[in-house]
């Protein structure tokens, strides 16, 4: 929620046309970023995976915030995110090492992130987890790719790096339902939702004009993550429950004075 409220107060600009200013903009995104985070970490504070991953997210984060508080760019709200990349000082060097450092995590991480679908219940199709794994290692490196090439060094190879990580998250989220035949209901509806949302951030940047492409921007890398995070939590089961940590415990500590 924090994070949100700062991404808005840094770009208030950027939602003069939404109903209500930035605002209402903070009150809604702070509130439903809020409030799904907190339900997701309850969930799924225990998984490695979950943990390590979220240090990526953060990561992307607290770079684009120490960009969006330190650059001289002007509005650069206006044109567009990677506007932050092109100031050629120390806030380009934080959007930049945020994108560079995160995508190359993700793409590292997708085995274990996709690990969960080979689980023999969700039936997935053959080369199914192969394919999913190299849509995420995809994206990974395409936002790797934004960050190497700010737009102002090479507009066209940063454009086709910025299409590429949009273009594999929606064959992720789109072909990933079909093809695990029995994916969590949860994750199926993620995927449902992160299109949606999606296409009703380019209906309000582009159809009503209630912001600017940074907003569609920055709402597109937030499913990506949200996504990837869903993932992860509806299919890797590693909680150990309580008393049956504790039985374990106790029998390694029992077992060498039994001996």
């Amino acid at each position: 929620a924090t994070i949100a409220a700062l991404a808005v107060g840094s770009s208030a600009g950027a939602f003069d046309g939404f109903p209500g200013g930035h605002l209402a903009a903070c009150a809604a995104l702070a509130g439903g970023l809020g409030a799904t985070t907190g339900a997701v970490h309850r969930r799924a504070h225990h998984q490695s995976v979950y943990r390590s991953f979220n240090v990526v997210a953060m990561l992307l984060a607290a770079g684009c915030l120490a960009s969006m508080s330190l650059t001289d760019t002007g509005e650069w709200w206006v044109r567009n995110f990677s506007e932050l990349g092109t100031s050629d000082d120390v806030a380009a060097v934080w959007f930049n090492a945020g994108l560079v450092l995160s995508g190359g995590a993700m793409a590292a991480m997708a085995g274990r992130l996709v690990r969960g679908l080979a689980r023999p219940e969700y039936r997935a199709r053959r080369g199914a987890r192969t394919v999913v794994h190299a849509l995420v290692g995809i994206i990974g490196f395409a936002l790797a790719g934004v960050g190497l090439v700010p737009i102002d060094a090479d507009e066209t190879l940063h454009n086709v790096f910025a299409s590429a990580a949009g273009a594999a998250f929606f064959l992720l989220a789109a072909g990933t339902p079909w093809l695990v035949r029995r994916m969590p209901r949860r994750l199926v509806a993620t995927s449902v939702a992160a299109l949606l949302v999606e296409v009703a951030a380019w209906v309000v940047y582009d159809g009503l004009g209630w912001s600017s492409l940074t907003v569609f921007e920055v709402v597109a890398f937030a499913l990506v993550f949200v996504w990837l995070i869903a993932l992860v939590v509806t299919t890797h089961p590693e909680r150990v429950d309580a008393p049956a940590l504790a039985a374990a415990v106790g029998g390694l500590v029992a077992g060498p004075a039994r001996g």
